[in-house]
């Protein structure tokens, strides 16, 4: 039979593991432990709580940085819509009176292909640049 029982001193609280035919005081501070009442310890104590939303908050923290400095640049959604909106045009470069099946979905790749590859300040320095590596990616790429 085991003789031994786990328990926290009320006064040092203290964990103190007690043979109940031998000791009934605490190790630590002398406090006699019979007849008191015992609760037992919670398995989440504050401490744990506290480390455990540090961490999440954390988480979330370097997720967030991690999506904006890894994802890819984007161009002002004013500027995409006007450039799918000029590809998907009959009257428009670069697809000028192209007969592509499902030609918005072709410029919309194309859109998200040249931004890799042309980021936003050599568009604005040199829009020739981005019309001719849009147009290929429309052609070759996208169809």
């Amino acid at each position: 039979m085991n003789d031994k029982l786990d328990l926290s001193c009320p006064k040092c609280n203290n964990d103190n593991t007690v043979n109940l035919s031998t000791q009934l005081s605490c190790k630590h501070c002398g406090e006699i432990l019979t007849e008191k009442k015992y609760i037992k310890k919670p398995w989440l104590n504050l401490s744990m709580l506290v480390v455990s939303i540090l961490g999440i908050s954390i988480g979330i923290i370097l997720s967030i940085i991690a999506y904006i400095k890894f994802s890819p640049s984007r161009y002002p959604i004013d500027i995409e819509y006007k450039e799918i909106t000029n590809c998907i045009s009959p009257l428009v470069e670069p697809l000028k009176q192209s007969a592509i099946p499902n030609k918005e979905k072709v410029c919309i790749c194309a859109m998200n292909e040249t931004m890799e590859i042309v980021d936003f300040d050599l568009y604005n320095e040199n829009k020739a640049v981005f019309n001719s590596v849009f147009q290929q990616k429309a052609n070759d790429v996208c169809k």
